[in-house]
């Protein structure tokens, strides 16, 4: 009995250890390189153009004082899919993919000097611009 027992245990527990959480169906937020796990495969793009203030610092206009002396906009190019996500401390930004709006952490690569630079860059790698 004791042995029917055990082989039961162990049955259990080598079926149940099959099931990783990647076995089932989600919706992650995501990052490059990843697709919706769905028919639909769809890539997020990691380098976007928008013109936004960039914060000081983490503390934001509310707090800051140079945070709230820069409020001038810019047109910046982000990466919104940058090196160790989550484990830095970065700002965050909204942006629309698909009808859809994702909060993504970014770092600013490059400022443009006005919207036709932007532009310029954009058609000539092929970067979508976000307003």
């Amino acid at each position: 009995m004791k042995t029917l027992l055990l082989c039961l245990v162990v049955a259990m527990v080598s079926y149940s250890a099959s099931f990783k959480p990647s076995n089932f169906q989600t919706n992650p937020e995501l990052t490059e390189g990843q697709t919706f796990r769905t028919p639909f495969l769809h890539t997020f793009p990691c380098k976007i153009i928008k013109k936004m203030s960039i914060p000081h610092c983490k503390k934001g206009p509310d707090v800051c004082k140079k945070c709230k002396k820069n409020t001038k906009e810019e047109w910046c190019l982000l990466n919104i899919c940058p090196d160790k996500k989550g484990e830095v401390q970065r700002p965050v930004t909204a942006v629309k993919f698909h009808d859809k709006e994702y909060m993504k952490e970014y770092e600013v690569i490059q400022k443009f000097k006005s919207e036709v630079e932007a532009q310029a860059y954009s058609a000539a790698n092929n970067i979508e611009i976000q307003k």
